[in-house]
């Protein structure tokens, strides 16, 4: 851990100098295509992840096939900078391994003049709140916000000696490792925990021939889709007094549970046209995001995708079959139709075929299935705490490692 004090003398009487991006970087120069069939490394706007801040993929292009906005010629140590939604600080450190690469005209390129400062000092600050705000305020569009390169050369970072540079370098490199290894071990630990869930809930669903009776879904319970009329976007059909909570997709989780809040409530205008599900009763996602499972924790009203089951034809005990429902949809959902949205159609799921085992080890199951599963979704939900607590303290960090007084360069 960081002390503060090392930090304040770390920064203390440190002199600086306000220098725009654009008088500390370098020029740089478009792509001039061989006349070989040589091929480039292209980075797009897809190429870069916005959690590890590194290129994840990039096509091989050559002057025949090359995209126009093809054109940025990048070398080791460019730091590039998505103009497009620019407060996604989409920003990348270029290695060796994609210098002679080809970057997106969506990208800024900032090449450091390496006397005056360091590439990765460049790289650090274009994640402080102060370049964030300034972000914030020079875009232009709604759709699709954008800033011009010019104006982000035109953003004021401070310089101080390159030793500083160096040292503070130094400091926010070990905190972003640390930040990166903590969330790989978590979430190696996390992936052992579900492969181990699955294993022991695949072996409580599995039953030696004939010690169990195999009933297809239509035989076990009656079910329904949900409703809503139309169109969707319709203003009448939400909110206003006496809104109920709308269930869609998006507002089934992966705990058997609704969230709290559902994105949109349904007017009472509406409510005739959709259906009416009580508290307790198993509902499953039928497109998207398919095979989540819930058992309603609250009274709401269904869309129409997803499926209700209102009541059972046999002695089978409820979470129970939601457990069932969930592992038969993990299986059944890679062959579902579609290539962006996946689909299950009801004649679809009707025919899928259930063990149901005595009463007593339908409970058997559940309780211990219930205990994994509440050790799961602990790990689970603690894993983006941890996360989001630890990039907390980087950007605490960061900010203050990267504040200097801006007495010298006001108006």
């Amino acid at each position: 851990m960081i002390k503060p004090n090392y930090i304040e003398k770390l920064l203390d009487e440190v002199e600086v100098e306000w220098k725009a991006l654009g008088e500390v970087t370098l020029p740089t120069s478009n792509i001039k295509w061989r006349e070989t069939k040589d091929t480039y490394r292209y980075i797009d706007l897809t190429s870069v992840s916005r959690e590890t801040n590194k290129i994840i993929k990039t096509t091989e292009i050559s002057a025949e096939d090359a995209p126009s906005r093809a054109k940025k010629l990048v070398i080791k140590n460019d730091v590039i900078f998505a103009t497009t939604r620019p407060t996604q600080q989409r920003v990348c450190l270029i290695t060796e391994e994609f210098s002679g690469g080809v970057a997106s005209t969506g990208y800024c390129i900032l090449r450091a003049k390496t006397n005056e400062v360091l590439p990765k000092w460049i790289y650090h600050y274009i994640f402080s709140s102060d370049f964030k705000r300034y972000l914030e305020e020079n875009q232009s569009g709604s759709a699709y916000p954008a800033i011009s390169d010019a104006k982000v050369k035109e953003f004021k970072i401070p310089i101080p000696s390159l030793k500083v540079q160096e040292e503070i370098i130094r400091i926010l490199d070990s905190f972003s490792d640390h930040t990166a290894e903590l969330t790989a071990e978590l979430t190696v630990e996390l992936t052992a925990l579900k492969k181990q869930y699955e294993y022991y809930r695949e072996k409580l669903f599995t039953f030696e021939e004939g010690e169990v009776e195999w009933k297809s879904l239509g035989e076990v319970a009656n079910f329904r889709r949900g409703s809503f009329p139309q169109p969707y976007g319709k203003g009448e059909w939400y909110d206003g007094d006496g809104a109920m909570p709308f269930v869609q997709v998006v507002d089934v989780g992966e705990d058997m549970r609704l969230v709290q809040n559902t994105k949109n409530k349904i007017s009472k205008l509406a409510q005739p046209k959709s259906v009416f599900v009580k508290e307790g009763t198993v509902i499953v996602t039928l497109q998207g995001s398919i095979g989540r499972v819930a058992i309603t924790q609250y009274d709401c009203y269904v869309d129409r995708t997803l499926a209700i089951f209102e009541s059972f034809l046999v002695n089978i005990n409820k979470k129970y079959f939601a457990y069932q429902l969930q592992a038969k949809f993990a299986i059944e959902k890679d062959k579902a139709r579609g290539s962006t949205i996946k689909t299950i159609t009801k004649e679809e799921f009707t025919k899928f075929l259930i063990p149901i085992p005595p009463l007593t080890e339908q409970e058997r199951i559940v309780s211990i299935l219930d205990k994994l599963d509440a050790l799961t979704i602990s790990i689970t939900e603690g894993l983006p705490r941890e996360i989001e607590l630890r990039e907390k303290q980087y950007e605490y960090y960061r900010n203050m490692l990267l504040s200097f007084p801006k007495e010298e360069v006001e108006d």
